[in-house]
């Protein structure tokens, strides 16, 4: 359980250090500040909803960091990292730069809902076996 609340910990870590150098660019634009976006997807607004994307998937990880234990916390983590793959996914199909930087991110989102998935199915064991569900 501590594992994966200081893996949490340091995943919305790296969002937070996206969202910092997304925002602290000289000339806010997707297509500078992430490797996800080409110069098609540069306009006022997508900046902002880059930020409420990641914003959105940071919470529901903050929910394993303050309550690990619960499956319920897990299982919607576990659905956010699974759209979270799905969403980037699309954006590596779409993105005419994509470059395999983007293919191990992907693979790494792709680790990461196998891990989640994993934690909840131990942690419902683990609370059936100890609650006599």
């Amino acid at each position: 359980m501590i594992f994966i609340q200081w893996y949490s910990i340091a995943l919305i870590l790296a969002d937070v250090y996206e969202l910092y150098t997304l925002h602290t660019a000289p000339e806010v634009s997707l297509s500078e500040a992430t490797v996800w976006f080409d110069l098609f997807s540069d306009s006022t607004v997508s900046v902002l909803l880059y930020t409420a994307v990641l914003l959105l998937f940071m919470v529901s990880r903050g929910f394993v960091v303050l309550q690990p234990v619960n499956r319920w916390m897990i299982m919607l983590n576990l659905y956010s990292e699974a759209i979270r793959v799905l969403l980037f996914a699309y954006l590596f199909k779409v993105n005419r730069a994509a470059s395999s930087w983007n293919t191990f991110l992907l693979t790494f989102m792709v680790c990461n809902v196998v891990l989640y998935a994993r934690n909840y199915y131990t942690t419902k064991l683990y609370l059936e076996g100890n609650l006599g569900d």
